[in-house]
């Protein structure tokens, strides 16, 4: 895990990406489709996710799965 996460703070998708060891292609994707829960911000240009999103998805394991898809 490179990022400290904090359950109410807002992490990026560069961020979500280091979390995950994945691209930040790959996390822009699952904020789209949905995987990872994620607010659009600064004009719908820029993916936004919380902390406790991210700890639940790492707990529920399908990270792993999907990897650097």
């Amino acid at each position: 895990m490179a990022v400290e996460v904090k359950e109410m703070a807002l992490y990026d998708v560069k961020q979500v990406a280091q979390f995950f060891g994945i691209t930040e292609r790959t996390a822009r994707r699952w904020c789209r489709e949905g995987k990872l829960p994620a607010l659009k911000v600064r004009g719908g240009r820029r993916w936004y996710v919380y902390g406790r999103d991210l700890l639940a998805l790492e707990k529920a394991g399908s990270v792993a799965s999907e990897g650097a898809q």
